[in-house]
């Protein structure tokens, strides 16, 4: 069980990372060239990977549902683009903090979607979410509104609305993780072939840097890829709703990585979000979180057992 966990929290460091690498990339290659390369890269890795791990699987089985398919390729497709491109115009801290909306939407969506009754316990949750995300817009000071780029907002939004559709309709079509993400990665890489006619691809050059391939690398394989399979691994023994909590951990993490790589600094309307988002995502899972952590209901396994 110990390692289970040690599998998820290995993927969280990791995926604490991604904010300032992206930030690195986006700095020196157009979101549209980070996008389409990363993609390309992931989207081979997961599959490498899916094969790997299964093997005598066949190429047949993994493109059964293409309709399916090409539905999540265009979420996955959509948010990426959308949240490299915010990363060019934001603060990685503040792409991190308002990205982190996402479990109060998939809440949201889940209930229209699926015509399923909102209960007063999980607009309570919401309200909690949308309350950090205010405190964070207002600097605290929930009176003036204290933003970067309205554009720059307008996209992590939008990345965080179609990541959070992604998540709910793949679950709902029932598709394997990991093949499925690999396809998603490889389909929504062909999205960017138009988008490249359109920008100044004279940058794209700067790949041959050694330092920046790294991290393209680093990027696409280890927080898309191995991540994933780290943490799909541990959940295999931990409690689904254990590794959500702990997923939390990723913004406070990513924050302070981005003070000790890119020198952004920290203030307490940066933390405090992220705990009212923690907060409203407790309030709307409370069932499942009861039932996951002992000492609130006296049985089930403990978090280090």
């Amino acid at each position: 069980m110990e390692r289970d966990y040690l599998y998820v929290l290995l993927a969280i460091l990791i995926w604490s990372t991604q904010a300032f690498v992206t930030k690195l990339l986006v700095t020196s290659l157009s979101p549209v060239i980070v996008y389409f390369f990363s993609s390309l890269l992931a989207g081979a890795t997961l599959l490498i990977l899916y094969f790997l791990l299964n093997k005598g699987a066949s190429a047949r089985r993994i493109f059964k549902k293409p309709g399916k398919i090409l539905i999540i390729s265009v979420l996955l497709g959509a948010s990426n683009l959308l949240l490299f491109t915010s990363f060019s115009m934001l603060q990685a801290s503040s792409v991190v903090i308002t990205l982190y909306v996402y479990p109060i939407l998939m809440a949201i969506f889940n209930s229209l979607l699926f015509t399923k009754k909102f209960e007063t316990r999980e607009l309570v949750g919401v309200l909690f979410g949308f309350l950090g995300i205010f405190i964070f817009a207002t600097g605290g000071s929930l009176t003036t509104l204290h933003i970067e780029s309205s554009y720059g907002y307008l996209m992590v939004l939008g990345g965080a609305v179609a990541w959070a559709l992604y998540l709910i309709v793949q679950k709902h079509f029932g598709l394997e993780v990991v093949s499925s993400n690999g396809l998603a990665f490889l389909i929504s890489a062909l999205f960017a072939l138009p988008l490249l006619t359109l920008i100044n691809l004279s940058g794209i050059y700067s790949i041959s840097n050694p330092q920046i391939l790294v991290m393209l690398l680093y990027f696409s394989v280890m927080t898309f890829g191995i991540a994933n399979i780290l943490y799909l691994n541990g959940l295999r023994k931990v409690r689904v709703i254990n590794g959500a909590l702990g997923s939390y951990l990723t913004p406070v993490i990513a924050v302070i990585l981005n003070y000790l790589v890119l020198g952004e600094l920290i203030f307490w309307y940066d933390i405090v979000p992220i705990l009212f988002v923690f907060i409203g995502f407790l309030v709307i899972n409370w069932n499942a979180v009861s039932a996951a952590l002992p000492k609130l209901r006296g049985h089930g396994p403990s978090f280090g057992q």
